[in-house]
């Protein structure tokens, strides 16, 4: 977890991916069990194995998981 999603979940994370199928369960599975953290983690992009990806990986494909929360720069 980076930037604000450490303000809802420990930077390293734990998730017990037993009857998780999809990145969209998992994802699901995050927003149940902290909706504080709903719209936060709809904006958020997400890494697996160090690449931005969709919602459709399988969790079986998943060795490292980023949720990037949106950043600005200038």
């Amino acid at each position: 977890m980076y930037g604000g999603m450490k303000d809802f979940f420990a930077p390293q994370t734990a998730i017990n991916t037993q009857g998780l199928t999809k990145l969209s369960d998992l994802i699901q599975h995050l927003k149940n069990s902290n909706p504080q953290a709903l719209e936060l983690i709809s904006k958020c992009a997400i890494a697996v194995n160090g690449a931005i990806v969709k919602d459709d990986v399988l969790i079986s494909d998943i060795n490292s998981l980023a949720i990037l929360p949106p950043y600005s720069g200038g």
